[in-house]
């Protein structure tokens, strides 16, 4: 599931050095970045059902 990757993740962030945490962390922000116009607009979508649903 999400959540046993994402503690996975964090594990392995955790005993990696320096180095390679910090190209993970880029790698992650040019992805976010990359995808930012379809990230907000799933964000805005789950927005949109929340209110629609109370």
């Amino acid at each position: 599931t999400l959540g046993r990757n994402a503690r996975a993740a964090s594990r392995a962030m955790a005993r990696a050095d320096g180095a390679t945490r910090n190209r993970a962390l880029l790698l992650i922000a040019e992805a976010i970045e990359r995808d930012a116009a379809e990230l907000s607009a799933a964000n805005r979508l789950d927005l949109d059902a929340a209110r629609a649903n109370g």
